[in-house]
C-alpha cells in the first residue's frame, strides 16, 4: 500500500507539474497574445495619426490652392477694370478730339462765310460808293493824255 501511495503521490505530483507546465503556456501565451495586441494597437495609432496627419496637410493645400484661386480672380477682375476705366477713358478722350475738330471745323467754315461775306459787303459798298481815290485817278486820267472814262465796277 506504500507503493501505491508513493504512486499516487508521485502521480499527482507529476498532474500537478503538468499543471503548471500547462499553466505557465498559457500565461506565456497570454503575454504573447497581450504583446501582439499591443503592438497592432500602436500601429494603429501611427497608422491613424499619420492618417490625420495626411488629411490635414490635403486639407492646408486645398485652403492654399483656394486662396490663390480668390487672388488670381480678384487679380483678374482689378485687371479687367482697369482695362475698362482705360477703355472708357481713351473713348472719351476720342470723343473730345472729335468734338474738338468738329468745333474747329466749324469755326473754320463761319470763318470763311463771315470772309465771304465781308468780300461780298465790300464788293457791294464799291458798287454803291465808289473809292474817290478811283474816281480821282479816273479824273487825272482823263484830263490827260489817254482821255478816257474809267469803268468801275
Amino acid at each position: 500500500m506504500e507503493e501505491q501511495t508513493r504512486n499516487e503521490q508521485r502521480n499527482a505530483k507529476k498532474a500537478r507539474e503538468a499543471e503548471k507546465r500547462k499553466e505557465k503556456k498559457r500565461l506565456q501565451k497570454q503575454a504573447k497574445d497581450e504583446e501582439k495586441a499591443r503592438r497592432e494597437a500602436e500601429k494603429a495609432a501611427e497608422e491613424a495619426a499619420a492618417k490625420a496627419e495626411h488629411e490635414k496637410k490635403l486639407e492646408e493645400q486645398r485652403k492654399k490652392r483656394e486662396e490663390q484661386r480668390k487672388k488670381r480672380e480678384a487679380e483678374r477682375k482689378a485687371q479687367e477694370e482697369e482695362r475698362a476705366k482705360k477703355e472708357a477713358d481713351r473713348q472719351r478722350r476720342l470723343r473730345e478730339e472729335r468734338e474738338r475738330q468738329a468745333d474747329a471745323e466749324r469755326k473754320q467754315r463761319e470763318q470763311k462765310e463771315q470772309e465771304k461775306k465781308r468780300r461780298e459787303e465790300a464788293r457791294r459798298k464799291e458798287r454803291e460808293e465808289p473809292n474817290v481815290t478811283v474816281l480821282y485817278s479816273a479824273w487825272w486820267l482823263s484830263t490827260r493824255t489817254y482821255q478816257t472814262t474809267v469803268r468801275l465796277i
